[in-house]
């Protein structure tokens, strides 16, 4: 399992990093899990700042995005929502 931050869902990352947020401890349970927050959407939701001050990786594989080609062709099916 891999998760990616991808388009307007970025703007979760700071929420789900406040330690007084309810779902806080389930984003921690599945941290090792996390390929990161799209670098590209980061910055067009205005959370990069965000997101980098809490040293959480931000993922720019393929002009800026994620790469969905790498997880396929590593076995990963690819599921959104």
């Amino acid at each position: 399992m891999r998760v990616a931050f991808d388009g307007a869902g970025v703007k979760w990352v700071p929420v789900l990093l406040d330690e007084g947020h309810k779902y806080h401890r389930l984003l921690g349970s599945v941290r090792e899990h996390v390929d990161g927050a799209c670098a590209y959407c980061a910055r067009a939701y205005g959370v990069k700042d965000a997101i980098e001050e809490a040293d959480f990786p931000l993922s720019a594989e393929y002009r800026d995005h994620p790469s969905l080609r790498t997880l396929i062709v590593d076995g990963y099916e690819v599921v959104t929502f």
